[in-house]
């Protein structure tokens, strides 16, 4: 049974992009459509490990571009910060805890309900994993068992020639015997009228006497 066909990371991370730039979500299966096959496991994985290669060039570019400021300026920028800071932590307290009780409650539920759908999901992608597996498996079969019958069919036409020529020759073997069975009945038929002849005369002869 053959494989199910792989292609290779580029032409995944291309299929990737396509959705990107067409404001698609990108899925296993919208790569898969794409490209025409392919290991939806595998997708996957190449399409996740591309984003994590990605989210690392972003922070290195970040840290890359971070330029030294004077002295002034930088303890300007970090006295404001620090400014800045306390402000947002002051007012954080101060909603924090009347908002901590409501926040809570509904994060709890969103989370809840978020599980619910993550699970549902992991389920339906399993599920989906398997069928297409699975239809790529008996795909596979399928051409491996329309082989078997094109070899079998080729075997019977051969033998059907063989006897095809077989019967040509018995058929030609026959119309020989028929040609000969004639010829001799012919033979036959004049041995009796000489036969009868012959009696015949040799009867006349006994009379005269």
């Amino acid at each position: 049974m053959g494989r199910v066909a792989e292609f290779s990371d580029d032409e995944i991370i291309d299929a990737g992009n396509q959705l990107l730039n067409s404001n698609k979500v990108v899925t296993p299966f919208g790569i898969r459509q794409i490209i025409g096959g392919g290991s939806a496991a595998r997708i996957k994985m190449v399409w996740n490990s591309e984003l994590e290669r990605r989210s690392n060039e972003v922070s290195q570019n970040d840290l890359d571009n971070q330029v030294e400021l004077p002295a002034e300026l930088q303890d300007s920028l970090e006295k404001s910060i620090q400014a800045l800071t306390k402000q947002l932590t002051k007012a954080a307290k101060d909603n924090y805890q009347v908002a901590i009780e409501v926040a809570e409650s509904r994060v709890a539920s969103v989370i809840k309900k978020h599980e619910e759908k993550f699970e549902e999901f992991q389920q339906s992608e399993l599920e989906a994993f398997q069928a297409v597996d699975a239809a790529d498996k008996l795909n596979e079969n399928l051409k491996s068992e329309l082989s078997t019958l094109e070899k079998i069919n080729d075997d019977l036409r051969q033998e059907s020639a063989k006897f095809s020529g077989l019967v040509e020759s018995l058929t030609s073997r026959l119309e020989y015997l028929d040609s000969k069975l004639d010829s001799k009945e012919t033979e036959l038929m004049k041995l009796v009228r000489e036969n009868a002849e012959l009696k015949g005369k040799f009867e006349t002869s006994n009379l005269e006497k």
